[in-house]
């Protein structure tokens, strides 16, 4: 998706995150801002820390990492 809508081809509806260096440089710009809803990140509740599956670690994990870039 993204790649189509820097060639022009179609929108892209993505995270702001995914496509803010293109915004900043001009390749893309926003549509419907005003219906953007605003995303401040991923929120995980899980009781317990103790016993979790090795895959919900690793969901963690990526969306720790992807937060961050």
């Amino acid at each position: 998706m993204l790649q189509s809508a820097v060639e022009e081809i179609e929108l892209a509806y993505v995270l702001y995150n995914v496509v803010e260096q293109y915004i900043e440089s001009g390749e893309l710009s926003l549509v419907l801002a005003d219906w953007s809803p605003y995303f401040p990140g991923y929120h995980l509740y899980y009781p317990s820390r103790q016993h979790l599956l090795v895959a919900f670690e690793k969901v963690i994990n990526a969306l720790r990492r992807y937060q961050r870039e």
